[in-house]
């Protein structure tokens, strides 16, 4: 079962229901940013992807606050979060990081 199948039904005869908002289909985002000041990169992902990136230049992410400013770098989109979230799985790993390395874009 999908993790959203639970709350993904609209309701009966067709109409919105209350989870209507959660029952449309959104595309996940896959996206690496690099600090402009550090050596540092960070692969994460999000339905919001602008908002996102807001939160980590500004400094409301705890794990990236102390290397902002960022700049985006690499964006993929999945259908799916189970996708994206291998693809992230994947990037993050030893090979994955030799991958991002190999594409050289900084």
């Amino acid at each position: 079962m999908h993790w959203l199948a639970a709350v993904a039904e609209p309701a009966r005869g067709g109409q919105a229901g209350r989870f209507s908002r959660l029952w449309r289909p959104h595309m996940i985002s896959l996206y690496v940013i690099k600090s402009i000041n550090h050596k540092y990169r960070y692969v994460g992902i999000t339905n919001k992807i602008e908002d996102r990136l807001r939160r980590h230049n500004s400094g409301r992410n705890l794990s990236t606050k102390r290397y902002a400013p960022f700049a985006l770098i690499l964006r993929e989109s999945y259908k799916d979060y189970v996708e994206a979230r291998d693809r992230e799985k994947f990037l993050k790993s030893g090979v994955g990081r030799k991958y991002l390395d190999s594409l050289k874009l900084d």
